[in-house]
């Protein structure tokens, strides 16, 4: 009987007297045997206690994939009882979502009621069974032994899995070969990330080179040498202003009101700019205002399913700069109590994900917790969206210490921004995304799937007895 049948089954492994039969033929010497067969489910508890020196291990301390425990909290903190380990003993998350975590103790303590204590019987490596219950196979079996929204495993159903089983001195020397390649995987995995360390790092000096002027200099003064003449940051800065206050005046509604001009950035303690740059503030650059979706619930069916881009803060954070996908849309309806931005627009979100950005590529409405700004003729959203990538970070710190850290439109605008001409804001996007890499990202998420692949590669290999050798 294959394992996709027995997980069918669902029956508790340990009253099951047949003989078990595995998805492959094994080497010599190995041998098929049920889970629950091969360990004892641990029932014992610790009672609270404050004056316990335990440590205590809950699903947060065991991130996904890795086999290993990040930090651990105080039993003595808990109100609970909670399920007593020892050394050697495997802590398997139960919950579905977290099937990919387990640790094998090298300490006593108490876990969560969402780990299940597997305690090794005579015979077996702890870690050789850690390694089979992170094995896709076994993830595969137990994610479709239970259904429904979050589901909890009962480890009498999945007791049923069939293990290839060698000798404990085979197990130990599996063990070590699947260690020892693991290893030459996370030292690939530890390089990429120092790498990617120090490509954020040049990305950053690179960009703030490029809104100071630095990255254009010798541009600049080739520009200068050709003798071609051409509005500088400072006169586009004050044809935006002059156009804004005519527009407004040619507005009917606006007759007998008093035009405001939108203040400027405070420029004490910034930087000396380039001749012809000027200092402007965000909201002197265009259009600025927050999005729109009024209607209540946020969640009713009615708004969902027409033609128009719907977009949030996560597509904004995970977009690199230009926003070009969305997964939701709007109806007439939707649309009504929202706003249709023009594509163009500038997104900066002010919730969840702090100062984040990206430059819609389509007409599109998105929430009141992302702002948009329809830049002024002259203006490029692009170097703008470069600039906030800069000041980013003390965007987020200004963000109030709450469990929804916020910004507001009024931090906004105040943020001074460096403006140089329209052509040398063109030269500056074209040359800062060559040289970050931002038109051609790389692809880290395949290369932590590659590395994921071959970890499972490496499993299957071992528990088929070709690691072993």
């Amino acid at each position: 009987m294959g394992f996709e049948a027995l997980a069918r089954g669902r029956k508790a492994a340990t009253v099951n007297a047949e003989p078990v039969e595995g998805p492959w033929d094994l080497p010599d010497g190995w041998r098929w045997e049920r889970l629950g067969d091969l360990v004892e489910k641990s029932s014992a508890k610790h009672q609270p206690d404050k004056e316990s020196r335990l440590p205590f291990v809950g699903l947060e301390h065991i991130p996904p994939h890795e086999m290993r425990i990040e930090g651990v909290g105080s039993f003595a903190d808990m109100r609970s009882a909670g399920s007593a380990f020892l050394p050697g003993d495997v802590l398997y998350g139960r919950l579905r979502p977290y099937l990919n975590k387990v640790w094998v103790a090298d300490r006593a303590g108490a876990c969560s009621g969402e780990l299940i204590v597997l305690r090794p019987k005579s015979g077996m490596n702890a870690r050789y069974v850690a390694l089979n219950l992170h094995s896709q196979r076994y993830v595969y079996y137990a994610s479709h032994i239970v259904t429904g929204d979050r589901p909890r495993i009962d480890f009498d159903l999945v007791g049923a899995f069939p293990v290839p089983v060698p000798d404990e001195g085979t197990q130990r020397q599996v063990v070590a070969r699947i260690d020892a390649l693991f290893a030459e995987i996370g030292e690939g995995e530890a390089a990429l990330a120092e790498a990617r360390a120090g490509v954020e790092t040049y990305r950053k000096a690179l960009l703030k080179a490029a809104v100071t002027g630095e990255l254009t200099a010798d541009w600049r003064a080739e520009q200068a040498a050709s003798g071609q003449p051409q509005e500088t940051g400072e006169q586009l800065l004050a044809r935006i202003l002059a156009n804004r206050r005519a527009r407004w005046h040619a507005d009917p509604k606006n007759a007998r009101k008093t035009y405001t001009e939108p203040a400027g950035p405070d420029t004490d303690g910034l930087p000396e700019l380039p001749e012809g740059w000027a200092w402007a503030s965000l909201q002197q650059l265009g259009d600025f205002g927050r999005g729109k979706s009024k209607h209540r619930p946020r969640n009713d069916p009615k708004l969902y399913g027409g033609p128009y881009p719907f977009i949030q803060t996560g597509i904004v954070a995970e977009s690199d700069g230009d926003i070009a996908r969305f997964e939701q849309t709007y109806t007439e309806m939707g649309k009504a109590q929202s706003k249709l931005w023009p594509a163009g627009t500038l997104c900066i979100t002010i919730a969840a994900n702090i100062a984040k950005t990206g430059v819609l590529t389509f007409d599109a409405c998105f929430p009141d917790s992302i702002v948009g700004l329809t830049c002024a003729d002259g203006v490029n959203p692009r170097y703008v969206e470069l600039f906030i990538r800069t000041v980013r970070e003390e965007l987020d710190r200004w963000a109030p210490a709450t469990a929804q850290k916020n910004i507001n439109l009024e931090t906004l605008y105040e943020v001074a921004v460096p403006l140089p001409s329209t052509t040398e804001q063109a030269r500056i996007v074209t040359v800062a995304r060559e040289e970050t890499g931002l038109e051609t990202t790389l692809e880290d998420a395949g290369l932590e799937a590659l590395a994921s692949t071959l970890r499972q590669s490496i499993l299957a290999a071992a528990f088929r007895g070709e690691l072993s050798a």
